[in-house]
């Protein structure tokens, strides 16, 4: 009678620590289901030259890279000049690093420069993309 209470009390424990075991296990968060949980948060990639956009303003030309998810984006006009009645603007692009701190509030980056004659067509290029502080 004796032998038959400890095995059930050898099973009950064991049952116990198993059952503690995988409670500990999904209660820190090791499931397989909580991957998602550790996978840090995506960063917005920003875009290249299709999101930048222009405008002509009386004399002048006002670039403009859309909405942005922070602050800490830029957009900065380099150069503007006519070649062959196009008008050539270059520029650049500036991205917040990763651990840049940044206002967390939408911004939208332009800039503008003043046109130096007359045109027939527009041609933006972009000199450089830099991402994090400069």
């Amino acid at each position: 009678m004796q032998k038959r209470w400890a095995i059930l009390v050898i099973v009950i424990v064991a049952v116990g620590l198993t059952a503690g075991g995988i409670f500990a296990y999904n209660a820190w968060g090791n499931d397989s289901n909580d991957k998602k949980a550790e996978k840090p948060e995506e960063i917005e990639e920003p875009k290249e030259a299709e999101d930048v956009t222009y405008e002509i303003e009386g004399d002048e030309i006002i670039l403009s890279w859309g909405e942005k998810p922070t602050g800490g984006y830029a957009i900065n006009i380099k150069e503007v000049k006519i070649e062959n009645e196009v008008l050539m603007v270059s520029y650049s692009l500036r991205s917040p690093g990763e651990d840049e701190i940044v206002t967390q509030a939408i911004t939208y980056p332009e800039d503008s420069a003043e046109i130096p004659g007359e045109f027939e067509e527009v041609q933006l290029k972009l000199l450089e993309h830099q991402k994090g502080p400069s």
